[in-house]
């Protein structure tokens, strides 16, 4: 028993004075450059876009002293179903393509097309580690900009011939956006 406690004293001791337990300044560092009041908040909508058209949906002012760490959009789309004309007819997925930027350096894009037949959904983040407060100047306005890059027409299911094609020219969507970002003032 003296020997089990001795052995747990001893690691206990040289894993204290090795400074495998020691918090390391850089960590504390970046803690320090989030600290001051977070703040979050939410924004929603819907819309209709014609193809290879783009609005802003969003835009978020940062004065000096407030800095963004985590901005997320949410885009949503349903296609029109399938034209019944006697032929059944199979429609092409939509492509929209979200922007999020700051007008500077910061230019964040993705783009995503549903299955056709599937509702579409697009998940996009902009984290913190991009946007590293130290390095964004101040102020700031970060704006979310939507495009739709191809509507999917749709074709006959068995014969998909360009003179049977049936053009499809826009597509409604909804959209949600969350963000946080600190006040340090």
């Amino acid at each position: 028993m003296k020997r089990t406690s001795l052995l747990i004293s001893s690691i206990v001791i040289l894993v204290s004075i090795s400074g495998c337990l020691d918090v390391s300044s850089t960590d504390i560092q970046v803690e320090d450059r989030l600290t001051g009041e977070p703040i979050d908040g939410s924004d929603q909508g819907s819309s209709h876009l014609e193809e290879f058209n783009s609005e802003p949906i969003f835009s978020l002012d940062l004065g000096v002293d407030q800095h963004l760490i985590r901005l997320i959009v949410i885009l949503n789309w349903v296609d029109e179903p399938p034209a019944q004309s006697g032929v059944p007819y199979v429609n092409d997925g939509e492509t929209f393509t979200v922007r999020i930027s700051d007008g500077e350096r910061i230019n964040y894009m993705a783009s995503t097309t549903n299955v056709a037949g599937s509702p579409g959904k697009m998940y996009v983040h902009l984290p913190g580690d991009i946007v590293d407060n130290q390095t964004v100047s101040d102020p700031k306005r970060f704006s979310v900009e939507i495009t739709l890059t191809n509507a999917g027409d749709q074709y006959p299911y068995y014969f998909p011939v360009e003179s049977l094609r049936i053009d499809d020219t826009g597509n409604d969507y909804t959209w949600s956006v969350e963000y946080t970002y600190v006040d340090k003032s």
